[in-house]
């Protein structure tokens, strides 16, 4: 799938499958062109969390300074929902920016 608008990346996100290496490779390359996407982000890091790729520790630790909602994320990445449950219309969206992230500050996300 060729992301060319926001409709096609809506539905690349509503039919995401985090075990799918293609939509890693392409959450991958929308996250370098888009750093400051928080949900292209959270998406990029389901992806590699549950593909097991050694990157997963240090995008979290990004994802996490960028996030004001720390336990929403933990809650986002340690739970099973298939993606497809979630109604991407009406999705909270917190956006955060930090230089912490790009300084790669280890956070503590309490729990883990």
């Amino acid at each position: 799938m060729v992301i060319k608008d926001s409709k096609s990346l809506y539905s690349l996100i509503e039919h995401i499958d985090p075990n799918n290496k293609d939509h890693l490779t392409q959450f991958e390359e929308l996250t370098k062109i888009y750093p400051n996407f928080h949900l292209l982000r959270i998406y990029y890091l389901k992806a590699l969390q549950k593909q097991e790729v050694s990157s997963f520790d240090k995008n979290l630790s990004h994802a996490s300074i960028a996030t004001y909602d720390r336990e929403l994320l933990y809650q986002f990445i340690e739970s099973d929902l298939t993606l497809k449950k979630i109604n991407t219309k009406n999705r909270n969206c917190l956006l955060y920016t930090s230089d912490a992230a790009d300084e790669e500050n280890s956070v503590d996300l309490g729990g883990r």
